[in-house]
C-alpha cells in the first residue's frame, strides 16, 4: 500500500516536473533567443533635425476676440455661481483670475479707443478681485460683490459683444 502510495506520488511529481519545465523552456521566443546575451549598450538616439518654419496664426483676429469673450463670460458665470454656492475661496479667486486675464486678452484686439472704454470696466474687475482676495466675503459685503459683479457682466456683455466691436478690431 505505501509502495503503491509512493509511485503515485512520484508520477505525479514527474508530471510536475515535466510541465513546469516545459512551460519554462516553451515562450514566445526560440531557445537560442532566449539564453543570449543581451547587449548591454543603448541604442543609439537619432538627433532630430530642427528646421525652423513660419507659420501662419491660425485664427483671425475676430475669432480669437470672440473665442475670448466667451471664455470671459464663462468665467464670469463660474465665479457668479461659485459667490451664490458659498464655494472655495480659492474657487473663486481662480474665477476671478481667469475673467480678469480674458478680459485683458479681449482688450489687445481693440483700437484704442475701445480699449479706453474697456479699461474702466476692466479696473472694476480688477478691484472686486482685490476684494475677493483679502476680504472674507459674508454678509453684506457678498451681496455689493455680488451687485456689482452682476453691474460689470452687463455693462461688458452690452458694450463689447462681437456684433458691436467687429469694426474697432485691430
Amino acid at each position: 500500500m505505501i509502495k503503491g502510495r509512493s509511485s503515485i506520488l512520484r508520477f505525479i511529481f514527474m508530471i510536475f516536473l515535466f510541465y513546469f519545465l516545459s512551460f519554462s523552456l516553451c515562450g514566445c521566443e526560440t531557445l537560442r533567443k532566449k539564453f543570449t546575451r543581451k547587449s548591454k549598450r543603448e541604442p543609439e538616439v537619432e538627433e532630430p533635425v530642427l528646421s525652423p518654419e513660419e507659420y501662419n496664426p491660425e485664427f483671425e483676429k475676430d475669432i480669437l476676440y470672440r473665442n475670448y469673450f466667451v471664455y470671459w463670460r464663462s468665467w464670469q458665470d463660474e465665479l457668479a455661481a461659485a459667490l451664490d454656492a458659498g464655494l472655495s475661496h480659492k474657487k473663486q479667486i481662480d474665477c476671478v483670475y481667469h475673467a480678469v486675464m480674458n478680459v485683458e486678452k479681449m482688450r489687445t484686439f481693440l483700437n484704442q479707443d475701445r480699449q479706453k472704454e474697456l479699461d474702466v470696466y476692466i479696473e472694476e474687475l480688477r478691484a472686486l478681485q482685490e476684494k475677493i482676495i483679502k476680504d472674507n466675503l459674508v454678509g453684506a459685503k457678498m451681496v455689493i460683490v455680488k451687485n456689482k459683479l452682476r453691474i460689470n457682466r452687463r455693462n461688458i456683455l452690452h458694450n463689447f459683444m462681437y456684433s458691436k466691436v467687429k469694426d474697432d478690431l485691430r
